[in-house]
Formats: structure tokens, sequence, C-alpha cells
């Protein structure tokens, strides 16, 4: 079982990778679960699910630019490029 002071170690490691509120909460549950799983099925401490956790995740919470240079987290950019890309699809056949 994961404390309550676990988890707000959890949230601000999270909000360090520059996370949007929505994305960040579901990352969050992933993470927790993730966690929570090594610990029972590895028996290991939680300092160590959660390093583990993190390198698993760590390609995806990697930095990039994003609009106007602000730096966001890999897995925000690809959602909010895909949402963009699929607004910008739809504007396009509207056109024609």
């Amino acid at each position: 079982m994961i404390s309550a002071k676990q988890k707000l170690e959890i949230e601000k490691y999270l909000i360090s990778k520059n996370l949007p509120l929505d994305i960040l909460l579901e990352v969050k549950d992933h993470f927790l679960n993730q966690i929570d799983n090594l610990q029972i099925e590895n028996k290991e401490s939680f300092d160590a699910a959660f390093e583990n956790t993190k390198e698993k995740w760590s390609e995806d919470l990697k930095q990039a630019k994003y609009y106007k240079g602000r730096s966001i987290a890999l897995i925000a950019k690809n959602i909010k490029d895909k949402a963009v890309n699929k607004i910008l699809l739809k504007l396009y056949y509207l056109c024609l």
C-alpha cells in the first residue's frame, strides 16, 4: 500500500516533468499501479519500485520543446500534437 507521503513524492516528481494537469492525473494513476504491482509481485520497497517505474517512463517523460520554446514532457507533446493534427485535418476537409 502506498502512503499519502509517498503519493505526494510521486506527484512532486510528475509536476517537475511539466505535465499538464489532465495528463499528470492519468500518468499518476499509471505510476501508482505500477509501483503497487512491483511492491506486491516482486516484493520491492517503495523506493526501488519508484525508481524502476521512473526508468520505465524515462523516454515518455523526457523534456521536449513546445509552443513558444516552452519545455513539456514528450508524452504530453505527442498527445497535444495528435489533437492539433486532428483539428487541422478536419478544417482542411471543411475548406474543400
